[in-house]
């Protein structure tokens, strides 16, 4: 296999656990029945987004939480209305009593400036005022958007410090009537494989492109190159979409590409009452807009935000990424944008992933059930990406996840297995194994993976005799048209820092009476017990060590010839938490020397600044020689980086401005 880097205690047959009915200490909540409706919405919240779900016969209604003009980070209610307007089922969190420990002494312009200065001037960027509930500090998040990337940055709204960047672009791993066209199994010699494209194409000065009718799909060729976008929308003379071969101008990637963006459009209307492009609009965004032939091997797709580039794949190891479940992943990124919002990291990271692969091999069924493809070219299954694999078509194992046993491919089925922190954005395509073994369970039942088979995996978790909550749990499974809208729900109701234990409580608000018992099982069968999610017993130690999660450095001018280096650092305990109160001492050393230190706030950050700085000096360094804390030891060998700008969160190299 390969992998592609492509949100009162429950006892059995008991009712709603109050760690989901009460607020955490996160702010998190969920509730549904009369708890639901008898909630009275905090006054500092503001509607933000609302649309009808008839096929539930539910409203959604989002609201975001405000301090003054700022947004308050991971402060989202979701309400689910019934058609009488009762609430019936509220999802998210809430923080009241923010007492702002910064002032917002920094313009917006300057947020931008400061991000251009770090990964260059291209792009077009979003500023948003923002504010911490953990901190309670003031920050800007400037969105870059580019063609290939999406990066974020925090910046401290009064010292102009970065105080996190991430890149959150989400990737993956005839005979007929005019218009058709071969979709790409045709040319790799499946004769079946020919497609419809009524509605899906329209006259042009050219002839024909693959914008449809209504104007919901448009597919662009980029000419198997990475020239700066936008390439242009596909044509053809006659309508007749038949040009073989894998690179541009072939056009088997084309007519995939556009076919399966309308078969996932139809999916979100059909199966969930989700206007896809009109919610989209909100965020700018007025298409399903496909960009094919993004590179010749170019083994990968992406969602940028705006739209989604797929590669052509080298020929080798994988063909075109205009498969159906990669192209339903990608767009599904998009359902999330324009919900949820989960932050592309860490766990929220993970949960953002994982609803993209759970909504993609659902849209195989869908596809099957409505009969949109032949069964030669599409077979659903529980594997992300098994059609553009070619090494192992038609064997056991293809694809690059597998949901139904998520360690064939090295990704975690457990909690207690979950990658902490470390590249890949905190593992985010690792960890996504554990909710989409969770939504395997609860369609198909049955036992964890691992306890299947405990002579070929990882079993521990299967007789653990801490927390036996999860011990061979067995899960009646309720099928695919219910468990899809329980996790359509719960995941799209989710606030954006959400973690697992949130989605699990998310789910099982939505589930109703007659599903409960299975969405809580599915869950606590992947590790998200009752101990770990705070439902009962004693939650799980912390651990008893500390290292580095992320060291950053930003660079200002400080007058005419001089300028100033800053270096902020991260701490995290062995569960990935924030450390507050832990000591960081370090040195600098190039055109600036001495040792320095600083305390970590409830955040687990710090910062230090080596300031008049020659412009002769090109760059200076700082390294971290230890962290002391009353109660953790530090453990140098688990130091990282998540945006890999520093050397293993140890050492970083600051430049001049």
């Amino acid at each position: 296999m390969v992998a592609l880097v492509l949100a009162s205690v429950l006892m059995a047959n008991a009712g709603p656990s109050a760690f989901a009915a009460q607020p955490n200490a996160s702010g998190f909540r969920a509730l549904s029945g009369s708890a639901a409706a008898n909630f009275t919405l905090p006054g500092d919240l503001q509607l933000v987004r609302r649309f009808a779900l008839p096929a539930y016969g539910l409203t959604y209604e989002r609201y975001q939480q405000f301090v003054g003009s700022a947004e308050v980070f991971g402060a989202q209610i979701t309400l689910y209305r019934g058609g009488s307007g009762t609430v019936t089922t509220v999802i998210g969190s809430h923080y009241p009593n923010i007492v702002p420990t910064n002032a917002v002494g920094l313009a917006r312009a300057n947020a931008e400036a400061i991000a251009a200065r770090d990964i260059g001037a291209a792009g077009t960027r979003l500023v948003s005022l923002m504010i911490d509930p953990a901190s309670g500090r003031y920050f800007y998040r400037v969105e870059t958007h580019r063609p290939d990337s999406r990066w974020i940055h925090w910046i401290d709204a009064g010292s102009g410090t970065v105080l996190k960047k991430y890149n959150a672009l989400a990737y993956d791993c005839g005979a007929r009537p005019q218009p058709c066209g071969f979709g790409v199994a045709y040319d790799d010699g499946d004769s079946n494989d020919i497609k419809d494209l009524s509605g899906l194409t329209t006259p042009s000065s050219s002839g024909f492109q693959l914008r449809s009718a209504d104007k919901r799909q448009e597919t662009h060729d980029q000419g198997s190159s990475r020239r700066p976008f936008l390439g242009p929308i596909a044509t053809d003379a006659d309508d007749s979409w038949v040009q073989p071969g894998n690179t541009s101008p072939a056009q088997p990637a084309l007519v995939d590409a556009q076919y399966y963006a309308r078969v996932t459009d139809d999916y979100f209307l059909q199966k969930h009452s989700y206007n896809w492009v009109a919610a989209g609009q909100s965020s700018q965004v007025s298409a399903m807009v496909i960009h094919a032939h993004y590179s010749a091997n170019y083994n990968n797709a992406f969602w940028n935000g705006r739209y989604v580039a797929v590669g052509d794949g080298d020929g080798v190891t994988f063909r075109e990424f205009t498969a159906l479940d990669v192209l339903g992943h990608e767009l599904t990124h998009g359902v999330t944008d324009f919900t949820s919002n989960l932050v592309y990291q860490d766990e929220s990271g993970a949960l953002n992933e994982a609803f993209s692969d759970m909504m993609g091999n659902s849209i195989e069924a869908f596809a099957r059930d409505t009969n949109r493809e032949p069964a030669t070219t599409l077979t659903p299954d529980w594997f992300v990406g098994e059609d553009i694999y070619l090494p192992e078509k038609g064997t056991a194992a293809p694809g690059f996840r597998n949901m139904a046993d998520p360690e064939e491919d090295g990704d975690p089925d457990h909690y207690s297995e979950r990658q902490i922190g470390g590249d890949d954005n905190g593992g985010v395509h690792t960890n996504s194994g554990i909710p989409n073994h969770a939504y395997y369970l609860l369609v198909n039942g049955g036992l964890n993976a691992s306890c299947a088979a405990p002579g070929t995996h990882n079993s521990a978790h299967c007789t653990d005799t801490v927390d036996t909550q999860d011990n061979n749990i067995s899960v009646a499974g309720i099928g695919l048209a219910d468990a899809e809208r329980i996790f359509f729900l719960g995941f799209t109701a989710l606030n954006q820092n959400a973690t697992m234990c949130d989605a699990r409580a998310a789910t099982e608000a939505v589930a109703g009476t007659t599903f409960l018992q299975s969405t809580t099982d599915a869950w606590v069968a992947v590790g998200l017990t009752d101990m770990v999610c705070g439902g009962g017993g004693t939650p799980p130690p912390s651990g008893t060590t500390m290292h580095v999660g992320d060291l950053d450095g930003t660079s200002s001018s400080v007058g005419r010839n001089k300028w100033r280096a800053t270096v902020t650092i991260t701490v995290h305990d062995a569960t990935h938490s924030a450390v507050s109160g832990a000591t960081v001492n370090g040195t600098w050393s190039g055109g600036t020397s001495g040792s320095d230190s600083c305390t970590t706030d409830s955040s687990g950050l710090c910062s230090l600044t080596s300031s008049n700085i020659n412009n002769s000096q090109s760059g200076v360094t700082f390294t971290v020689t230890g962290v002391t804390h009353a109660s953790l030891s530090y453990d140098s060998s688990a130091n990282h980086d998540p945006d890999s700008d520093s050397n293993n969160g140890t050492t970083i190299t600051v430049s001049r401005p």
